[in-house]
């Protein structure tokens, strides 16, 4: 008996007189601009600034603006030891209309290893595959939030959305910072000079990387996976000079991308210590590869955007910004202990990354040459 009146009540808020049109219809035209803005943001100038002072582990916040320099996007990470946060903010003129929230929260805090465990009779470490996640949309008018709503929660029970004031707060102070970088980016530029962001510092205490060990099939010091899928790579198809190390190029079939693979010397031919997947390649390429791409074996593309990679990566990332504007998102893993390095017996890995109008075009990842 209760489904009839609660149909009611809904319908009077959806129609509320004092709204001027339906919620539904507010809520609608909101994630329209929002998916128009999100489109316009590949062409937008954009501009990033680190965030000290606002969680434990820092934190960047990126700005996409119109060249008439009016502010319409941000997006913005931070870090910390028990969890970390997205937040997505989209304006109308100097007031957001949207805010995305997306809550992190580990299973225990990323110092948790096993002698925490131990020591505190606690039964888990710190995993990274059991992190909890919650996003709310919230939606504002007149910088007033009318209407709550919650996605894509996976098992986040417990996880708290930040409250509406501290939204407002928090795009108001990254949009007055955004503002102020690139109006100096903007000064330099009129004078033929150009700024290049130096990135934000690795973080000392974030989840580990999780490393992506192949490229379209081939696995990274897998000298049969090599064989299998190149047909096997002799001493005289590498390309050897003092620019780089020794390396050989491939082509997908249908010429859109190019994977080079990297021999370390010392090492088993078809062995190969680094891979790279672009949209071209300047030295010649030793033959066409079955297939019109390469992926990763984490699941990067050519083309992804920057949410969709740090997804799959992770969230401890050095990032900066080009000469040419591109942004580059820089991983590594070293550490005479770290178990994954011992395992394949080098020093150190990274993985790099290089983004063009939020749009992924050259990859490269493996072991760093001792």
């Amino acid at each position: 008996m209760l489904f009839r009146p609660l149909c009611f009540l809904f319908a009077v808020i959806l129609a509320h007189p004092s709204t001027g049109q339906g919620l539904g219809d507010r809520v609608q035209r909101a994630d329209g601009n929002q998916a128009t803005l999100e489109q316009e943001r590949i062409g937008m100038d954009s501009v990033g600034v680190e965030l000290d002072g606002l969680s434990t582990e820092g934190g960047e916040a990126w700005g996409y603006l119109r060249t008439s320099g009016d502010l319409k996007v941000i997006h913005a990470w931070l870090y910390g030891e028990t969890g970390w946060s997205m937040n997505m903010f989209y304006f109308e003129g100097e007031q957001i209309f949207l805010a995305v929230d997306v809550q992190h929260k580990y299973n225990r805090p990323i110092y948790w290893d096993e002698s925490a465990r131990v020591s505190h009779g606690d039964d888990q470490v710190f995993d990274p595959e059991q992190t909890k996640a919650l996003t709310r949309h919230t939606y504002f008018d007149d910088g007033a939030a009318f209407y709550h709503e919650d996605l894509g929660q996976m098992g986040g029970d417990g996880i708290r959305a930040l409250p509406d004031s501290d939204l407002v707060e928090l795009a108001g102070r990254l949009r007055q910072r955004l503002l102020s970088k690139h109006a100096v980016k903007r000064s330099l530029s009129a004078k033929g000079m150009v700024a290049i962001d130096p990135g934000v510092e690795h973080r000392k205490n974030c989840p580990a990387l999780r490393p992506d060990v192949q490229l379209g099939g081939i696995t990274l010091l897998d000298d049969s996976s090599a064989t299998a899928v190149t047909g096997g790579v002799t001493a005289e198809m590498l390309i050897e000079d003092h620019g780089d190390m020794p390396r050989v190029h491939f082509r997908s079939s249908d010429g859109s991308q190019c994977l080079t693979l990297y021999f370390h010397y010392g090492g088993v031919l078809n062995a190969f210590s680094e891979f790279k997947v672009s949209r071209t390649a300047t030295e010649p390429v030793v033959k066409d590869l079955h297939g019109s791409g390469f992926v990763s074996g984490k699941g990067i593309a050519l083309g992804m955007n920057l949410n969709d990679a740090i997804g799959r990566l992770g969230g401890c990332f050095r990032s900066g910004e080009a000469s040419n504007g591109n942004r580059l998102l820089t991983y590594g893993v070293t550490g005479s202990d770290d178990p994954f390095l011992r395992q394949f017996g080098y020093p150190s890995y990274y993985a790099m990354l290089e983004f063009a109008n939020d749009q992924l075009i050259e990859y490269r990842f493996g072991f760093q040459y001792p």
